[in-house]
């Protein structure tokens, strides 16, 4: 880690966005990723989770980054029957 200041979850999630978050929010964001696998780097020190300002900017680039790119996943069975109604639209249409 390059020297970054290290301050309470939510002080720094304040500093960064200027929105202050629930605590158990900010607490799932260190310990479990998000639904892009992403989370935020976070350090235990006396006891205590903290973060910097730095960590959530990049969190919150990077989940950003993942979110534009990201494309909802189609489960097998929808997608199967929407295939086989444009196969039939086809067949009718001669195609």
């Amino acid at each position: 880690m390059t020297h970054e200041d290290l301050f309470p979850l939510t002080v720094a999630i304040k500093k960064a966005t200027g929105r202050s978050p629930h605590l158990s929010t900010a607490i799932r964001w260190t310990q479990r990723p998000n639904r892009h696998g992403i989370r935020l780097k976070s350090w235990v020190v006396g006891g205590r989770r903290l973060t910097s300002v730095e960590a959530v900017r990049r969190h919150i680039d990077a989940t950003t980054r993942a979110a534009d790119n990201f494309t909802p996943c189609i489960d097998d069975t929808s997608a199967n029957r929407s295939h086989q109604a444009m196969m039939r639209e086809l067949t009718a249409e001669g195609v």
